[in-house]
Order: C-alpha cells, then structure tokens, then sequence
C-alpha cells in the first residue's frame, strides 16, 4: 500500500511539472508571436515610406513631433487592428542624410551633372495598445536613395 501511494505521489508531482512546462511554453510562443507581429507592422511602416518616397520627397526639415507618416496614415493603409490578430499600429521619421552622386547611368555626357542621389533613412516604431508585453513596441530602420533631377543642394 505505500508502494502504491509512493507511485501515486511521484505521478502527481511529474504531472504537475508537466502542467507548468506547458503553460510557460504558451506564454513563450504567445510573446514571440506578438514581437513578429510588432516587427512585421514596422516593417510595413518603411514599405508604406518608400512607395511615397517613390512620388514625392518629405520635407528635410520636419517640425518637432511631426512624422513622415503619422499613426493616422498608417492605420489607414495598413490596418494592422483589423486582422484578426491586432498586430498594432506604427509611425514613420524620414531623417535626410546626404546628397551624393547618381548611380552609374543616369547621364551619357563627361561632366553633366543634371541628377543627384538623395540618401534618406526611413525609421519606422511600432506600437500594440493592450499587448500582453511590457514593452510592446518594434522599430525597423531603412536607408533609401531617390534619385532626381537636380542638382546637389546644401541644406
């Protein structure tokens, strides 16, 4: 009879350790899939800045607080809250970098200078209202070259 409480006890203690392994498995799989979500809405954020990129160029010299694509933007062409798994919201800071030379190509005369290369870096943060995260927030940084039809301005 004790031999049989002794097996008893030691099946509960191992389905007890079993039980909690589980749950920590689940919240670790449920955190990890909120952070690719949370990465893959900033990474939407810089894809959303380079397709306006392509048509026009943000203003080098923004306000204090202003960005490149604010919250508003982004829901509106990403929806991140719509699917079915929230996966958040983002807002996007274009910072101008330098003015260079264009790429190979772009002009067939020794000398012209008619094109320039403008260096942009997209930096995209996302947020999740509600997360189960407490730090529920990804960035994603991108630089862009946008070649124009100018020449090099200082700025």
């Amino acid at each position: 009879m004790l031999v049989a409480m002794i097996i008893v006890l030691v099946i509960c203690i191992v389905g007890a350790i079993s039980l909690d392994l589980a749950g920590s498995d689940e919240r670790l799989s449920a955190n990890h899939r909120e952070r690719v979500g949370l990465f893959a809405t900033a990474d939407a954020g810089v894809q959303h800045a380079r397709a306006i990129l392509m048509h026009q160029s943000p203003d080098p010299l923004p306000d204090e607080g202003e960005h490149f694509i604010d919250e508003g933007a982004g829901l509106a062409w990403y929806e991140g809250h719509a699917l079915p798994m929230p996966l958040g919201s983002y807002e996007v800071d274009a910072v101008y970098a330098k003015c260079g030379a264009p790429p190979p190509g772009y002009s067939l005369e020794a000398g012209n200078r008619s094109f320039r290369s403008d260096y942009w870096v997209m930096e995209s943060r996302a947020t999740l209202e509600g997360a189960r995260l407490s730090s529920a927030e990804a960035r994603v940084t991108h630089g862009y070259r946008k070649v124009v039809s100018q020449t090099c301005i200082t700025r």
